[in-house]
């Protein structure tokens, strides 16, 4: 494997909490949609304050979501990656369904090591992607 093992885990929780991140973000984006309040200043003229308060909002938001957007575009990157693929089985039943190592040996035909190096392969993937999009940094590892 690539990744020390406290990396692993911190990739394989994206994968884990990949549905409740989607949510997250989609709950936050949806700010920027909100009606944007004016303010009389003190000269009586309404005024926001802001050239464009939607623009800034979306900013603000873009800002604090880009780490949570990146995982789950590393993780929707597996996916399409290893979909059609024994993998994306293993991958679905195991992050998805959330079934046990030896419910998902039993169904795929695997034994235990076989389960591992398909998982070592999968998050080896992720790795990739989130160092390419700056998620992680080299000396991470």
């Amino acid at each position: 494997m690539i990744a020390g093992r406290r990396l692993a885990r911190e990739i394989e929780n994206h994968f884990y909490g990949h549905a409740a991140e989607r949510a997250e973000i989609e709950e936050r984006e949806a700010e920027i949609a909100e009606p944007c309040t004016q303010q009389i200043i003190e000269t009586g003229i309404r005024g926001t304050g802001k050239a464009d308060p939607t623009l800034q909002k979306a900013v603000l938001i873009e800002e604090a979501l880009w780490e949570l957007k990146g995982w789950s575009d590393v993780v929707r990157s597996c996916f399409v990656r290893f979909a059609g693929t024994p993998q994306g089985e293993f991958m679905a039943m195991v992050y998805t369904e959330g079934q046990g190592i030896a419910r998902v040996c039993s169904n795929l035909y695997l034994d235990r090591s076989t389960y591992f190096r398909w998982r070592e392969k999968i998050l080896d993937w992720a790795l990739i992607k989130a160092v390419e999009m700056g998620l992680v940094k080299m000396h991470n590892m």
